[in-house]
C-alpha cells in the first residue's frame, strides 16, 4: 500500500481508527496548502484517512507553527491548559483558533479542559493528573471492593444469625404463651370438676 492509504488500523470500541506518520501528515497539509484552489480540504482528509475537523486543526497549526507541531509537541503543564482557556474564553476564539495559537492538536483536551475551568477554575485544572491513573491505584480500588464484599458477608452473615436467634425466641414465647393457656384451661377444667363434684 502507498503512504496516502496507511496501512496499519487499530479497531477502538467498533471506529477503525488510522494510524497516520507525522511524514504523511506534512504531505497531506503541504498537498492541501499548495492545491488549495483546486481540492477541497475535505477532499485531502478523506484522501488520506483523516477526519476533516482533526485535518483542519492540523492545517490551521501548521500555518502558525510549521512542521515543528508534529516534532516538537507542547509541554503540557497546569500552567499551559490554564492560559490557553482563558485566552480562549477572553477571545472568544474557537476550538481549531485555540489549537493552532498554542500549537497543540488535542481538541478533545481542549473541550475537557475547557469544561473543567468553567465548572471548577484553575484549581480544577491544576488538579488534573497526567495520564492514566496507575495500576497501583487500580489494585487498590478493587482491594478495597474485595474488603467490603468481605465486609459485607460478615455483616450478613451476623444478620443472618442474629433473625435464627430471634426466630428462635419467638417460637420459643409463642411455645410458652401455648403452655400457659393449656394450663390455665386444664385448671378451670379442674374446677370445674372439682364443682361439679
Amino acid at each position: 500500500m502507498n503512504d496516502v492509504y496507511p496501512e496499519s488500523y487499530s479497531n477502538f470500541r467498533g471506529i477503525f481508527m488510522t494510524k497516520i506518520s507525522k511524514e504523511t501528515k506534512i504531505k497531506a497539509i503541504n498537498e492541501y496548502l499548495l492545491h488549495r484552489r483546486k481540492c477541497s480540504l475535505a477532499y485531502v482528509a478523506r484522501r488520506y484517512g483523516m477526519s476533516r475537523t482533526n485535518f483542519r486543526t492540523m492545517v490551521a497549526a501548521y500555518e502558525h507553527h510549521g512542521p515543528t507541531i508534529f516534532t516538537v509537541p507542547s509541554k503540557i503543564t497546569a500552567d499551559f491548559r490554564i492560559q490557553l482557556v482563558r485566552r480562549m474564553i477572553q477571545n472568544q476564539a474557537s476550538y481549531i483558533g485555540t489549537a493552532a495559537h498554542f500549537g497543540f492538536l488535542g481538541l478533545g483536551q481542549i473541550t475537557a479542559w475547557r469544561k473543567i475551568y468553567l465548572q471548577q477554575g484553575s484549581d480544577g485544572l491544576r488538579s488534573i493528573e497526567k495520564g492514566r491513573p496507575s495500576m497501583n491505584k487500580n489494585k487498590q480500588i478493587k482491594a478495597a471492593k474485595n474488603s467490603l464484599k468481605a465486609a459485607d458477608k460478615k455483616r450478613i452473615a451476623k444478620l443472618e444469625e442474629r433473625v435464627q436467634e430471634l426466630e428462635i425466641k419467638n417460637a420459643l414465647f409463642k411455645e410458652l404463651a401455648s403452655m400457659k393457656k393449656d394450663s390455665k384451661r386444664f385448671s378451670d377444667s379442674r374446677q370445674s370438676i372439682s364443682n361439679v363434684s
